[in-house]
């Protein structure tokens, strides 16, 4: 398969494409719009080879990779009506349960409660991912002192530690890491929150730190770091349920246990989509932390009952 990306010269509303595979006389050209093309070798001419910066390009190309497997279909530009009713129906569940996320109930049981700290709490964790992340005073940057690494890896295993983002086994596997495995760990965590590369990158470098460190990169593990530094644009995906909801939006869609960059991505969109659903349905969510708790409310079997008693 080419890892050239195209697009039809007279079509370009089809979107940017690769080729997915090639007979005599033929090429079959998988689209960003979701549909394959069969174009004949005498118009081969019309698909004109496409420039880009290189992580747009890495982008599209590995969206399109999950198209020819069949395993992406978020990129369609008419998802299934089932997946638009579903998601209407979610939408007036929480508006006539709730009214808004700023119900004080949801606000209480997930943002911030005034009275008590509970892991599900998101507002102060995200508070302590800056004040500890972003705006923290290390000298790891700069040092091959083991030391700061460690200091810098503590401060994300106490990040996480006050979060429901993780399990309890997820949060002592990492916890657990010891040697040289804490500084590339420390190292990836450094790089996704501080270095200056794309977030591909530093996902993939996180992917890689995990694997090296014997640790599971989980869902939860993951995604659990970017969605606390970047609440309105990355999400913690909690796997079950973001599978259940993406069984309707992107039904052709493969979630392995394990976490990989191009379904993130998938999950990511389809995040940011629902966050805009929310916007124009006036449910006024904060961040990607509302969606993620709208998916897990409203999927439930016992979803008005559970939303009844926050």
């Amino acid at each position: 398969m080419s890892e050239q990306l195209f697009v039809h010269s007279a079509r370009p509303q089809w979107g940017r494409a690769i080729v997915a595979s090639q007979g005599a006389g033929r090429r079959v050209y998988q689209f960003e719009d979701g549909k394959t093309r069969v174009i004949a070798r005498d118009y081969w001419d019309l698909m004109v080879p496409v420039a880009g910066t290189e992580e747009d390009v890495s982008r599209s190309l590995r969206r399109l990779r999950l198209l020819v497997k069949g395993a992406d279909s978020s990129l369609r530009s008419s998802p299934p009506s089932t997946a638009k009713s579903d998601v209407d129906e979610q939408i007036q569940l929480i508006a006539t349960k709730l009214g808004t996320f700023e119900n004080d109930a949801y606000q209480a049981r997930f943002r911030q409660d005034a009275n008590r700290k509970l892991k599900a709490n998101i507002d102060p964790s995200i508070a302590l991912a800056k004040e500890k992340l972003v705006e923290g005073e290390y000298d790891f940057a700069d040092s091959d002192d083991r030391k700061d690494a460690k200091a810098w890896f503590d401060a994300v295993l106490e990040v996480l530690s006050t979060t429901d983002l993780m399990t309890a086994s997820e949060r002592k596997e990492l916890a657990a890491v010891k040697g040289k495995a804490v500084d590339s760990l420390a190292q990836a965590s450094w790089t996704m929150i501080r270095g200056e590369v794309t977030f591909a990158e530093a996902f993939e470098l996180w992917l890689e730190a995990l694997a090296e460190a014997k640790v599971r990169a989980t869902w939860g593990t993951a995604t659990a770091l970017p969605a606390l530094v970047w609440p309105k644009k990355h999400v913690c995906i909690r796997a079950t349920v973001f599978k259940s909801q993406a069984s309707g939006l992107m039904p052709g869609l493969v979630m392995d246990s394990e976490a990989e960059l191009a379904v993130y991505e998938s999950l990511q969109r389809m995040a940011t989509d629902l966050y805009r659903k929310l916007e124009e349905s006036k449910l006024k969510p904060q961040d990607l932390f509302d969606v993620r708790n709208f998916i897990w409310l409203t999927l439930r079997k016992d979803a008005e009952t559970r939303i009844e008693k926050l």
